[in-house]
């Protein structure tokens, strides 16, 4: 009996945000999932960061059950 599988990663070192002339219009992206629990830290730069209204941080309730 054998079990095999890809590893994948869910992370980004850089990230482009799509534009939308939409203001109703909201942009996600997931930049990271998947993390091991512990402190993280992640550092948002760039010349578009003045744009940025929003960062969603989940928790998923039974991760550490």
């Amino acid at each position: 009996f054998e079990i095999s599988w890809d590893v994948v990663p869910y992370f980004k070192d850089r990230v482009s945000i799509p534009v939308s002339s939409n203001p109703a219009v909201e942009n996600r992206i997931t930049v990271v999932q998947g993390l091991s629990s512990g402190e993280h830290v992640i550092t948002l730069t760039g010349p578009g960061i003045h744009f940025l209204k929003a960062v969603r941080i989940y928790h998923p309730p039974l991760l550490n059950k």
